[in-house]
Parts: structure tokens; C-alpha cells; sequence
């Protein structure tokens, strides 16, 4: 009788020390991933039967048979191959994806981890190992979470827990939400291990950076980049500052916060300084160089058509020590189509002429590259033989020009301009074998001319 009722206690307690294990029965990562350097992969057949050659393989190291595995993504794996101790699992290589991986098996509590937060590297052609083990009941472990300056409020997997305090959980992944009066917000995800039980934080208070030119690009202890202005650093603590930005001086400087400070007193302004360099390139020295211009529409003149013209000069800007402005000359000649009514079968034939002016040139953008307008007094003499007779006509012409240009300069010292001008002339004087001949009226050469200049800087800065 004795033996019957060992026996039945013997059972009752062996039933519910399976009851428990299939109740507490958990699976959980040990440790790292390693990399497997003797394993190279080249491609693999997938289980569709295609051929994959971008991929990677992670190890399952277990003692567990029988396991299943599922992904965020069903195409993701691409093969399992099952072995004495040890799966293999094939990946496509996606190095912006983070793999969610499901291990799962009968009367086991699933097990979801990231693969990227145990250290596995998404590499074409490697392989990399993870070992798998069971545990026989939750594994309770005390973690703590410290923050600097004490926050005002922690939420563990959306629990409050005490701040500074141990609080008993299980590993996993968990979000983690630490917040502070005045402070940013403080967002984390945090893996939870027999290794990892202590978590420090230190909490930021919010700035802001202005700067001129407010394209220019900061940088708080040299790899933080201040994006929209909008930064947070750590209270009572000097922070190096770094500004930078093409054709200004790097500003370097140090900022410091405290809780004290208001809102306002927690915005910083920074006025960069423009290079010497870049700052007179437009205005710095002698530009010379040569212009060619096209003019499409030249006036009539009697019978005559002048049609357009092509003509080549040389051009010169001087600084005049006055920021942005400089005196702009230039001198040449060219030679355009004459076309005549009374001409039979309305021939045509070429005639020549100079061009000069001088005026002041304003550069709208200090840069070297940019926009720039200008304004001259021009000089234009025509030249000759209407008919095609021996006899020299030259007519001149007076009046002033303006419009303006866009200036690229890819190096130092070379330049290139397109310039739309358009000029306002009147020819008021013709001269017949060199021989004055007086005008009834004026003859209106308006017209708008296109120019495009090779120029070469000689620098006064040097």
C-alpha cells in the first residue's frame, strides 16, 4: 500500500515537472555571433531552384532538433540545410535590411531576435555563427537603468520602472523611452542578457545654430552633424563646434549648455568669414582676356542690310578697391554680312568694323562664380564697299550698353562669361574716302549683342 502511494507521488510530481517544462521551456541566443572565416560562399541553389550568387549563411549551432525558422521577409531564407548540431541558413544579401528571425519549436516558447543586434554582418559571402541553447525556465535578471541628469520618467517596454533602481526582467529586446523636463526625449532599444543588465544614459538639452551662410555645414565634437539647425548636447560640458562651407574660414569654437539657461539663451549664431581668396577673386586683381561676340540683328543702312556680325576683342576688369566693383574696358574688331536690295540676285558681301567700350561692372554674389551686371559707354565703326566698288564708306557710331552675365570659375585664376548686353547706338558721323559727310538724320544701331569671354586673372593678393 506504502508503494502504491510513493509511486502515485513519484508520477504526480513527474507530471507536473513536464507540465512546467512545457510551460517555462524557452530558447534564448548565447552570446556573439562568430564569423567564419574558412566559409566562402559563391552561390547557392535556392529552394525555388533558382541560383542565387549575393548571398550569406548563418550557423545555427544547437543541440535542439527540429527547429523551424521563419523571417519578416518569406523570401529572405533561401535554403535551410540541416546537419548533426547545426543548421545552415541562407540569406540574399540586402545590406539595408535588418532580418527579423523566428526560431520556433514544439513546446517551446518562440524566439524573435534581430539578427544585426548579435553582431551578424549582412556580407556577400560570408558566414557567420550563432549557437542556440535551451533554457529550462525563465531566467529572471535584475537590470538597471541610470541617466545623467536623473530623468523624470523611464518606460521599459511601455512600463514605468523605478529610475536608478534594479528592476527584474527576462532577456529580450526591449524599447526603452527616457524623458526629463526641458530635456529631449531619449528613444533606445536595448538587448537584455545574462551580460547586459546595466544601461547608462546621458540626456541632452536642445539647441539651436544659426549660421551665415545658412547652407554651411556644422559639426558638434567633430562627427555630430547639426541637421536643420536643431541639435542636443550634454549639459555642463564644453562641445567643440565645427562649421564649414566652400569659400568661407572654417570656424572652429566651443559651445556650453546648463539647465539654467532659457530657451533663447540656448541659440547660437555663427557669422562665417568669407576666405581672402574667394572673398577679391571677382575684384582682386587685372582680368584679362579675349570676348566674342555675336550680334544677330544689325540696323539697315539706305539699302544696305548689315544683317549680324561676329566680331573679336580684347577685354580687361580693374578693381577699384571698392567691394564687388569693378572697371570694365574693352577693344576689338570683327566683320559681319552685307546684304544689298540693289545688289543683283541679291548677293552679298562682307564688311568690317571695331568696337571699344568702357564702363563699371557690379558682381552681385561675392563668390568667384556667380551672377554680375554691367554698364558701358560704347564706340562702333563700320567699314565697307557698298556695291563692290573701290569707293570707302565708314560709318560711327556712340552710345551706351547694359545687361549682364553669369561667371564660372573652375580654377584659380581662369574664368569663363556669357554676357547678354544690349546696346543703345545711334550712327551720327560717315566718312566717304576718309572725308566727313554730314547726316540728315540719325541712324538707330540698337540691338542686343551676345558675348562669351576667355579670361585670365592676374591676382594682386598673391
Amino acid at each position: 500500500m506504502w508503494g502504491l502511494r510513493v509511486f502515485l507521488v513519484l508520477l504526480t510530481v513527474n507530471n507536473l515537472t513536464m507540465q512546467a517544462e512545457e510551460e517555462f521551456a524557452r530558447m534564448r541566443i548565447f552570446k556573439q555571433a562568430v564569423k567564419d572565416e574558412s566559409v566562402i560562399l559563391k552561390k547557392v541553389i535556392g529552394r525555388d531552384g533558382q541560383t542565387y550568387k549575393d548571398v550569406f549563411a548563418v550557423i545555427i549551432q544547437t543541440e535542439l532538433s527540429q527547429l523551424v525558422y521563419s523571417s519578416n521577409d518569406d523570401n529572405t531564407i533561401l535554403k535551410v540545410e540541416r546537419n548533426p548540431g547545426e543548421d545552415i541558413l541562407y540569406f540574399k544579401t540586402n545590406p539595408d535590411s535588418n532580418i527579423l528571425l523566428t526560431f520556433s519549436r514544439h513546446r517551446y516558447e518562440p524566439l524573435t531576435v534581430y539578427l544585426y543586434n548579435y553582431g551578424v554582418q549582412f556580407e556577400t559571402g560570408k558566414a557567420w555563427r550563432l549557437k542556440v541553447i535551451r533554457t529550462e525556465r525563465v531566467q529572471k535578471l535584475n537590470i538597471k537603468i541610470e541617466t545623467q541628469p536623473k530623468a523624470s520618467k523611464v518606460l521599459f517596454d511601455s512600463v514605468s520602472i523605478p529610475i536608478g533602481k534594479e528592476y527584474i526582467t527576462t532577456e529580450g529586446i526591449y524599447d526603452i523611452i527616457i524623458s526629463r523636463v526641458g530635456y529631449d526625449t531619449l528613444i533606445d532599444k536595448v538587448l537584455v542578457t545574462e551580460d547586459a543588465t546595466s544601461f547608462k544614459y546621458d540626456l541632452k538639452l536642445p539647441i539651436k545654430i544659426h549660421t551665415i551662410p545658412k547652407e554651411a555645414i556644422v559639426y558638434i565634437d567633430e562627427n555630430e552633424r547639426v541637421i536643420d539647425g536643431q541639435h542636443g548636447i550634454t549639459p555642463d560640458k564644453k562641445h567643440g563646434i565645427e562649421i564649414k562651407w566652400p569659400g568661407y574660414e572654417t570656424i572652429h569654437d566651443t559651445i556650453e549648455v546648463s539647465e539654467e539657461m532659457s530657451e533663447n539663451e540656448r541659440i547660437f549664431s555663427f557669422k562665417m568669414k568669407q576666405r581672402d581668396e574667394d572673398k577679391q577673386k571677382f575684384n582682386s586683381g587685372y582680368v584679362g582676356g579675349l570676348k566674342v561676340e555675336y550680334e544677330p540683328d544689325l540696323p539697315k543702312l539706305g539699302d544696305q542690310d548689315l544683317g549680324n556680325s561676329f566680331s573679336l576683342a580684347v577685354s580687361l576688369d580693374i578693381p577699384l578697391g571698392i567691394p564687388l566693383f569693378s572697371l570694365t574696358a574693352y577693344g576689338g574688331g570683327g566683320f559681319g554680312i552685307l546684304q544689298s536690295e540693289t545688289l543683283q540676285n541679291s548677293e552679298t558681301d562682307m564688311f568690317f568694323f571695331g568696337n571699344a567700350g568702357a564702363g563699371l561692372q557690379m558682381n552681385l554674389t561675392r563668390n568667384a562664380t556667380g551672377v554680375y551686371a554691367k554698364g558701358v559707354y560704347t564706340y562702333r565703326s563700320v567699314s565697307f564697299n557698298p556695291l563692290g566698288s573701290e569707293v570707302s564708306t565708314t560709318y560711327s557710331a556712340t552710345g551706351y550698353a547694359a545687361g549682364g552675365g553669369f561667371q564660372l570659375t573652375p580654377s584659380r585664376n581662369l574664368s569663363y562669361r556669357l554676357e547678354l548686353m544690349y546696346n543703345w547706338l545711334e550712327f551720327d558721323q560717315v566718312k566717304i574716302y576718309g572725308m566727313p559727310i554730314d547726316l540728315e538724320q540719325t541712324i538707330d544701331a540698337s540691338g542686343l549683342t551676345i558675348s562669351f569671354y576667355l579670361l585670365y586673372r592676374y591676382s594682386l593678393f598673391e
